[in-house]
């Protein structure tokens, strides 16, 4: 009898389900992330190749970590606009060094407080760097803004200096 009943449950009432519903969000967004500067690119390289050529002139905006990390944490969308997509340099405290849910580094800057800090995705390039590192170093990065996620500001492709 209790076979029966757990087989005639809905399909979304069973944990599998959302273990696989989960899954397979993650991947979409994932390959969202990693695909859509490409088709950006693409698009825009017929379209304006002023646009192209101008971006990599530009100096990078030298910031602290916990300049960055007030400046989100005060306005997100001034912040945003002032730092997400643009090339920054930017100088902290290492508060932690881990791995995200797809095996890239992660450095985490001292931000406003002991519990969000400034997450920095390393570039795979530089991992052998990331791995010297302690919690507690100085450290300066050169990496692109990505805006912020859940109260934490987030960069990409950072580069050890």
């Amino acid at each position: 009898m209790n076979e029966a009943a757990t087989e005639k449950k809905p399909v979304y009432k069973k944990w599998w389900f959302w273990v696989i519903a989960l899954i397979v969000i993650g991947a979409a967004s994932n390959n969202k992330h990693s695909s859509g500067g490409n088709a950006d690119a693409s698009a825009g390289a017929g379209a304006s190749t002023e646009t192209a050529s101008a971006a990599p002139t530009e100096p990078a905006i030298t910031i602290s970590a916990f300049e960055l990390a007030t400046a989100y944490d005060s306005n997100e969308a001034a912040a945003d606009a002032k730092y997400k997509g643009k090339k920054l340099t930017v100088s902290g405290v290492v508060d932690s060094i881990t791995k995200d849910v797809t095996d890239d580094t992660v450095i985490g800057l001292q931000g406003t407080n002991q519990f969000l800090s400034v997450h920095a995705e390393i570039d795979p390039s530089q991992e052998q760097k990331a791995i010297a590192l302690t919690k507690g170093n100085s450290v300066t990065l050169t990496c692109t803004g990505a805006g912020e996620i859940i109260s934490a500001p987030r960069l990409e492709d950072c580069i050890i200096n």
